[in-house]
């Protein structure tokens, strides 16, 4: 088998389906992880003020976690955002400021785009997609001091944008600067692996993608490395993460990236002490993370009966 690995990525060195200077990773989760694991790798800081696709197999699919996905993410700067509204505004410089230097907020723009859409709302959801506000906005309390000191830039939250589609945006979607594709779902051609994927690294830029899959899938992987696709994985259990300078070039930027996801499923508490924690211990705060999060999700469900029927359509 390790001889057949070994064949299987020489070939892949020499002969590529994907581009060069695109990057292709998986992941082995669960089904009951595998929500949890999107909205950790999302939430990295390596990913502020990018541009990403989540790609689903059906239209319910993309409609719930569509709704899901929003709320999860803004809920995490809901409270800060409340807190500083709250402080005067001597002491809001201050937390914003330091908040700035060690953790800058990121504003989350979720876009769904499937067959069942009417065009115009198609369109509408591309139009929104593909703006680029210079990768940041500015804080609500911002505009009333502009022309204060430079330092006031730190105070900007990153926009990252996130489209969540099915198959209908793999072909003839050009976006630029589309940092990540994320295949939530296998495609069950295969041969829509490649034009998934091709959304980014476009225009010779360097781009990245990331499949999930569950271990009864991992033949998945076989097979595409045996159509000359060269896939490498990140595994939950490396704890090994340094921190990666801002000025570095791109591939080691993309590599930092890669070695937080390795940790994505920590609790954000205890981010930086990954490194001394056993892989138990890691298992144990993954289950306990996700646990959490299916919790908070059972909740939404219960309360919002648009999300409940979502659910019911994407899950039955």
């Amino acid at each position: 088998n390790n001889n057949n690995n070994n064949n299987n990525n020489n070939n892949s060195n020499t002969i590529r389906e994907t581009p060069s200077s695109l990057a292709n990773y998986y992941m082995i989760t669960t089904l009951t992880n595998k929500f949890h694991t999107l909205l950790t790798f999302l939430q990295q800081p390596k990913l502020r003020g990018e541009k990403i696709i989540v790609f689903f197999l059906t239209c319910a699919s993309v409609e719930f976690y569509g709704s899901v996905l929003q709320h999860f993410l803004s809920s995490n700067n809901y409270n800060k955002k409340q807190q500083l509204q709250q402080k005067s505004q001597t002491q809001q410089q201050q937390s914003q400021q330091t908040q700035s230097q060690t953790q800058p907020q990121t504003q989350y723009h979720v876009e769904t785009l499937h067959g069942k859409l009417a065009p115009k709302r198609r369109e509408k959801a591309m139009e929104r997609f593909r703006q680029n506000e210079n990768d940041c906005i500015m804080g609500e309390h911002e505009h009333e001091h502009e022309h204060e000191h430079e330092n006031d830039k730190q105070q900007t939250m990153a926009l990252s944008r996130i489209l969540l589609c099915t198959d209908v945006a793999a072909r003839g979607l050009d976006v630029p600067d589309v940092a990540w594709t994320i295949q939530f779902d296998a495609p069950v051609d295969p041969t829509q692996y490649v034009h998934r994927v091709g959304r980014s690294a476009r225009a010779g830029k360097v781009g990245n993608s990331l499949l999930f899959i569950t271990s009864s899938e991992e033949s998945y992987v076989d097979f595409l490395r045996n159509r000359h696709i060269p896939l490498e994985e990140i595994s939950h259990d490396n704890h090994q993460s340094d921190e990666i300078d801002d000025h570095d070039t791109n591939n080691d930027n993309h590599n930092s990236i890669i070695k937080d996801a390795d940790n994505s499923n920590d609790t954000n508490e205890n981010e930086n002490n990954g490194n001394t924690h056993s892989n138990s211990d890691s298992h144990n705060k993954n289950d306990e993370a996700s646990n959490k999060t299916l919790s908070k999700l059972k909740q939404m469900v219960m309360q919002d009966r648009d999300v409940l029927e979502k659910g019911t359509k994407a899950f039955t």
